[in-house]
């Protein structure tokens, strides 16, 4: 009776570690694809912040009225080629719009305008 009894249940821990062993797979499937997602976005993030700051950096540099203003920029072995479009109203004189569009070499870009009261 005793050896029937152990007999009938020394199957069932094989088939449970298989379904355990199968479940686990498949959240590490799911946890492995949100993480590779996560970091996607925490790269196009960073590359955004990048753009912005050079785009900032750059009007100021031409409200400022500085000599020379770059056209492109290194960060961490990526060049950036930052675009500045000045436009006037004949309507409103002395006020200009600053365009500034700042790209990567894939060719995803970035612009900030600004209009200010130049002197």
């Amino acid at each position: 009776m005793l050896s029937n009894k152990l007999a009938r249940q020394a199957g069932i821990g094989l088939v449970e570690v298989l379904v355990a062993s199968a479940l686990m797979a498949v959240a590490l499937v799911v946890l492995l694809g949100s993480l590779s997602s996560l970091l996607l976005g925490s790269r196009v993030a960073e590359r955004r912040t990048v753009e912005q700051r050079l785009a900032r950096a750059q009007i100021e540099c031409l409200v400022s009225k500085a000599a020379i203003c770059p056209t492109s920029s290194p960060i961490d072995g990526v060049t950036y080629t930052i675009r500045t479009d000045r436009a006037t109203s004949p309507s409103m004189p002395g006020i200009v719009e600053l365009t500034v569009t700042v790209s990567d070499p894939a060719g995803r870009s970035e612009s900030l305008s600004i209009d200010r009261v130049l002197p």
